[in-house]
């Protein structure tokens, strides 16, 4: 086939597909073909778009030119010659057919646009850029992709009456969405104009008014021009839409209003509204409740909080002296800071009017922080007997007895209780965990290996119990002297969790207790010191350690650094705090500098460390048995 031949097949073909389209096309169609185009040129233009799809740009230029020399009236034999020429970044060639396709086809923004990207990119000509960039915004005035350079390039020049007529003639766009508004808004705010952003942001609100960031957009504007009225009714507005609620959708209005209330004379304001909001009061003071109580919350605020929330219940209850969900709450209050007597005192008062079973948990709870356990028991006993399994308290009631029950020493109740939970709840894993647990502090390790065995079982698709579980077989399996079963066991955890310090650590202990693979023993503490560098344990482990590989001084050193921070954790917990475990550690680790200062001939340290160890653990006959083995030997002291 002849190379005329195939020209005009092909441009059979692109006659015949663009019969065959849909009927409903543009009345101007962007970068196609003239209807008018010359033949001969329609056949090299067809000729340059085939060499393009190639790759080859200069046979297309080539051919573009040829096409140009038979018919320059088309606008896109120019915009394509353009488009090669740039794609080969000869800018300068490239922009005068760009010029030329805009002169022929003005109304043709396609052309506009390969123009505005070649001034723009290629030469820098941001004069002409926006020259073409403005003739577009008039051309299709809906078109907001035309703006958002346009916006950009003003901004870049520091031209900000510009940018606000752009953003005024977006604004006045016909059926505007609202995406397209709040862009408006947010350009307005950004470009220091936030008067001009209230009424979109107050359109969008009059069609939509569940659109919280909306509300909070809007009470931000009067909150940066410093007024705290307008911006507290804003925001209050927008709570109300949402009933006041507390929840993930209002939580940031909450956070942008609570520190209006630190203002002189805002919060008694509230409390004098009459009449009074009681379902936003309610909620105000759930929230002053919510971060008082939080964990990352610093002291000085958490007072603040509770005493504002304490005067919000005590106005809710002079308006409703008998209701017993505010009496709750501030019952709740007061444990949470301590006042113990106050607490239980209004969670009686609330019981008068509603024995709720929640209220007599918190009663338990105050006689839990008072370490009166028989009372918490005796309560906590009784609602466990009451208490619905499905009930929202039933967990709370079990963990709460358990604990009571073992700190009482009352271990084999604590283990029925999990038991029977475990029965109502057969769901809940975590009891039989639990139960297992009674069993080690009893040292009962085959009756705690069995039950943790089989729950190993059971939890493998749980991976934060099954990681708990596999610890404490583990730990079972090390007390019961099934050395290699342990090991393996650990092993399997840091498999699931390379970063488990306490893994880590134990395994890391328990090889060096044997004096053996005591590099791998070494890696291991080291890497759980990583995750926790002030664990008196760890540095304990990691002088045993040193201690086996006959590195005395290095062993003494971490030790000493052991007990300096164990000594001081003793002290904090204070004399009504749980220290059996405590206790049980720091003669584990006064055993051990007694062990190193021995080694380093120094019998006086030795012995203090061993009577102090003794004094921790006075039914340990090992440390009694050193000490009375060194009484019997001469005295020495170290340097």
């Amino acid at each position: 086939m002849n190379r005329s031949l195939r020209r005009f097949s092909l441009f059979l073909v692109v006659m015949i597909t663009a019969c065959a389209g849909p009927s409903n096309i543009s009345v101007r169609p962007k970068g196609e073909v003239e209807s008018g185009l010359h033949l001969e040129a329609l056949a090299y233009f067809i000729d340059a778009k085939m060499m393009e799809m190639k790759g080859q740009r200069g046979a297309a230029i080539n051919a573009l030119r040829a096409a140009i020399g038979i018919d320059s009236t088309s606008a896109t034999l120019y915009g394509s010659l353009a488009r090669n020429l740039a794609a080969l970044r000869k800018y300068d060639q490239a922009i005068p057919p760009a010029r030329k396709a805009v002169r022929l086809s003005p109304l043709d923004t396609s052309h506009r646009w390969l123009l505005y990207k070649m001034l723009m990119e290629g030469i820098k000509d941001t004069v002409s850029a926006v020259e073409q960039l403005e003739a577009m915004t008039q051309l299709t005035p809906d078109d907001l992709r035309v703006f958002t350079p346009l916006l950009q390039t003003y901004k870049n020049q520091n031209r900000r009456s510009d940018i606000l007529r752009v953003l005024r003639r977006i604004s006045e766009i016909p059926g505007l969405s609202t995406r397209h508004n709040l862009f408006v808004a947010e350009n307005y705010v950004r470009h220091k104009a936030p008067r001009h952003a209230i009424p979109i942001y107050e359109k969008i609100l009059a069609e939509d008014p569940n659109q919280s960031q909306i509300w909070i957009r809007l009470g931000e504007v009067s909150l940066a021009a410093g007024d705290t009225v307008r911006a507290h009714k804003v925001f209050r507005a927008g709570l109300s839409q949402f009933q006041n609620r507390v929840d993930r959708n209002t939580s940031n209005l909450w956070r942008k209003l609570l520190p209006i209330y630190d203002l002189p004379g805002r919060l008694d304001g509230l409390l004098s509204e009459s009449p009074c909001d009681t379902s936003f009061v309610e909620s105000l003071a759930d929230i002053f409740i919510m971060v008082a109580q939080g964990r990352e919350t610093g002291l000085e605020l958490a007072q603040i909080r509770s005493q504002q929330a304490f005067v919000l219940l005590d106005h809710l209850l002079q308006i409703s002296p008998s209701d017993h969900a505010t009496l709750g709450k501030k019952a709740g209050l007061y444990l949470s800071m301590g006042n113990l007597k106050a607490a239980r005192e209004t969670y009686r008062l609330a019981i008068t009017v509603d024995p709720n079973a929640r209220y007599w948990l918190g009663i338990a709870r105050t006689y839990i922080r008072e370490r009166d356990l028989n009372q918490a028991v005796k309560i906590l006993k009784r609602l466990f007997g009451e208490a619905p399994p499905k009930s929202q308290l039933f967990p709370q009631i079990v963990t709460d007895l358990g604990w009571a029950y073992t700190a009482n020493r009352q271990v084999s109740e604590a283990r029925e209780v999990y038991r029977q939970a475990s029965i109502a709840r057969p769901e809940q894993l975590h009891y039989l965990l639990l139960m297992g647990k009674t069993y080690t502090m009893e040292k009962a390790w085959n009756e705690a290996i069995a039950v943790f065995e089989d729950l190993t079982e059971g939890v493998e698709e749980n991976s934060n119990l099954l990681r708990d579980t596999l610890y404490e077989l583990g730990h079972s399996y090390e007390r019961a002297g099934r050395f290699d079963e342990s090991v393996d066991v650990f092993l399997r955890l840091l498999a699931m969790d390379p970063e488990n310090h306490q893994a880590l650590n134990y395994l890391g202990y328990m090889l060096a207790e044997k004096g053996v693979r005591l590099n791998e023993a070494q890696d291991y503490v080291e890497r759980a010191l990583k995750g926790d560098p002030q664990n008196g344990a760890y540095l304990d482990s990691m002088g045993w350690v040193h201690y086996q590989r006959g590195r005395y001084r290095e062993a003494m050193d971490y030790l000493v650094r052991a007990l300096e921070l164990e000594e001081a954790r003793l002290r904090q917990i204070g004399p009504t705090g749980s220290t059996e475990f405590m206790h049980e550690n720091l003669a584990i680790i006064h055993d051990h500098a007694g062990d190193t200062a021995h080694a380093l001939g120094d019998a006086i340290k030795a012995r203090l460390h061993w009577k102090r160890a003794a004094e921790f653990d006075p039914k340990n006959e090992r440390i009694r048995s050193k000490l009375q083995s060194l009484n019997a030997s001469p005295p020495s002291g170290g340097q």
